[in-house]
């Protein structure tokens, strides 16, 4: 049984090593498709049964996942949905609704989860404690940001609770958004864009507040000359803001060429920013 896993493992690897081995080389991006012909070949020619591909792809999918060529690792994780092999494949309906979010594809992302919910309903042996709070927390991110009262706990508490305030916030209910957070909770040390996040809400909600209640101050001081990431750059608007009562259209055009290309994800933020006219 051990041998036959390590062989078929082993074929496995023959569409993930050529890959791996390539992150070492100078041609990168390596030629998956060239790899993928060559490995697929291979496992045509082995006459490999439906169950072992399923284990196959599910790897593929996994490794392909870690080194974010998620539009491939999509395809194998579907791949191993659509064999006629019942079970295991919760790892794959799983990552599929990840992949989406991850692309801030919503509504891929709720067709998945409806997939995923018809799958795991069929297969209720797989839907263990884990599974089944995921589940709760990809309906509440994705049906039901912030409606009502919810119990942040642990990670998916956590999880969820970000996309609620990201949800208040493209919402423009920014006294909601505000009452979720605790500044007294909120150090250096915090996530960054709950840290620059409170200082948005509390400058949109309070206005003139005083620049040293920034939490962002200092780590704008300890910045290197010339840093650019997003947290220090809005730092920088929003005290020049508490300076003139003016927003700088340099300073703003810079952080949104900035997320264009760096956090598409996060111009939410620099469409609040905007809202200080």
């Amino acid at each position: 049984m051990i041998s036959q896993l390590k062989k078929y493992v082993s074929i496995g690897l023959v569409i993930l090593t050529p890959i791996l081995v390539t992150f070492g080389s100078s041609d990168f991006p390596p030629n998956f498709e060239a790899i993928e012909k060559k490995a697929l070949q291979i496992l045509k020619d082995k006459k490999v049964d439906d169950d072992k591909l399923l284990l196959l792809y599910l790897m593929a999918g996994r490794e392909l996942h870690d080194y974010d060529f998620l539009d491939k690792s999509e395809e194998y994780y579907q791949k191993a949905i659509d064999l006629a092999v019942d079970g295991a494949k919760a790892e794959a309906h799983i990552n599929l609704v990840g992949i989406a979010l991850n692309k801030n594809d919503k509504k891929t992302a709720i067709q998945r989860l409806e997939n995923a919910e018809k799958y795991f309903a069929q297969h209720p042996k797989e839907k263990n404690p884990g599974i089944e709070e995921w589940l709760k927390t990809m309906d509440r991110v994705l049906r039901r940001a912030g409606q009502g009262a919810y119990t942040y706990k642990g990670f998916f508490g956590q999880y969820v609770a970000l996309n609620d305030l990201q949800s208040y916030i493209e919402k423009k209910e920014y006294d909601k958004a505000l009452a979720m957070l605790n500044p007294t909770s909120i150090t250096e040390k915090t996530s960054p864009i709950v840290l620059i996040s409170y200082d948005i809400l509390q400058v949109l909600v309070y206005g003139k507040v005083e620049k040293k209640k920034l939490k962002c101050s200092p780590i704008a001081q300890k910045a290197k000359k010339g840093e650019k990431g997003y947290t220090v750059q809005i730092c920088g608007i929003l005290q020049s803001y508490l300076s003139s009562n003016k927003l700088s259209p340099i300073q703003l055009e810079k952080l949104e060429k900035y997320l264009s290309v760096v956090h598409e994800d996060k111009k939410y933020l620099l469409s609040a920013i905007k809202d200080l006219k």
